[in-house]
């Protein structure tokens, strides 16, 4: 696991805990979180005056440059995103396989593109990038003369999202980008690109089999190929209802059985790619936790559950029944972070 990555994770705990940090004065007006109907309470002000946060704030500056009070300590949101996108990819895992039980193969492509979508965002988290949606608008004061003028206000955008990369330098950097899976999807791209010569078996076979095994196409094209074919994909099987390809549409209209079966197979292989990044994920998540503090786990876990949980999503069972190893570990890390109760630092702890 990169050193940069913990080194900032760690950094991100002992602010939190050891300094409490506060929200600056100039850039919160209450008001903008109050509403006539329900003003904010005294206890809902105070809340909001503490920098952590289960989703971040967010204001651009005077040179329109995207800022955060939170960036101090924004290695915590890389636990956040690691864990909550596990559990959601999880889900969808579950709902395929309950889809390919009754030959729902189509539907079953959609339920495992998007748990490795939900997947993807842990894996992006766990690669110093974290995707930020359901953003909270502040609105940035500048007090002259005890007059209060309003520079700047960040409002939420249903057209964008926040990324926040990590930089070789342990700092943040806050980019707007497109709320579509294409430019998400491009961000995997990019972490591929920098190291083709180490490509991950996972990603390569994937790749490789979504561009029908075309062993002309490799490195550099295949990534840049098969990402975006993988992109075209979710689009075929949610609004053109087969999730292959027009020959396996066709063999099974015609029922042509010796070539209809690769429907099927697009199906298994979304499936082992789901898997996949869930097994990364889930590895890199327990390796990281073994590499923290336990004390300053300890202090932030409901914090951490609070954001894992919002906004609010269905968990379900953590069972995968042909992954008991993978299993367990998924029901170790909710243990860590979902449950009230005191929890046990130790890494070797049964679940």
């Amino acid at each position: 696991m990169n050193s940069l990555l913990i080194s900032n994770i760690k950094k991100s705990l002992k602010i939190i805990v050891e300094e409490n940090p506060k929200v600056p004065d100039y850039l919160i007006d209450m008001e903008e979180l109050d509403s006539e109907k329900s003003p904010a309470s005294e206890i809902s002000k105070a809340l909001a005056k503490v920098a952590a946060q289960p989703i971040p704030w967010f204001y651009r500056d005077i040179a329109n440059e995207l800022q955060s009070p939170q960036e101090a300590f924004f290695g915590f949101y890389i636990l956040r995103n690691a864990v909550r996108g596990i559990f959601l990819g999880l889900r969808n895992i579950q709902a395929g396989d309950l889809l390919r039980k009754y030959d729902f193969l189509s539907a079953s492509v959609t339920s495992y593109y998007t748990a490795a979508f939900h997947l993807l965002s842990s894996f992006l988290a766990l690669n110093g990038r974290i995707i930020i949606e359901n953003l909270l608008s502040v609105k940035v004061l500048r007090r002259k003369n005890g007059v209060n003028h309003v520079k700047s206000i960040l409002a939420p955008s249903s057209y964008s999202i926040i990324i926040a990369r990590l930089t070789k330098n342990n700092t943040w950097k806050f980019e707007n980008l497109s709320r579509t899976h294409k430019a998400v999807w491009r961000e995997l791209e990019d972490i591929l690109l920098k190291r083709t010569d180490e490509i991950e078996t996972l990603f390569t076979s994937f790749l490789e089999d979504i561009l029908y095994y075309d062993n002309s196409i490799s490195g550099v094209d295949l990534v840049r190929k098969g990402i975006q074919r993988l992109i075209d994909v979710r689009h075929e099987c949610i609004y053109r209802g087969y999730g292959y390809d027009d020959i396996a549409h066709d063999a099974i209209t015609n029922h042509d059985h010796e070539i209809s079966w690769d429907i099927e197979r697009k199906s298994v292989n979304y499936r082992d790619f789901a898997i996949g990044l869930l097994t990364f994920s889930v590895d890199e998540t327990v390796e990281l936790k073994q590499k923290l503090d336990a004390k300053n786990w300890d202090s932030i876990q409901t914090l951490l559950m609070g954001s894992i949980i919002t906004p609010p999503f269905e968990i379900g069972v953590l069972t995968l029944s042909d992954k008991p190893k993978l299993t367990k570990d998924i029901v170790r890390i909710y243990d860590w972070v979902m449950d009230r109760k005191k929890h046990k630092s130790n890494i070797g702890d049964s679940v």
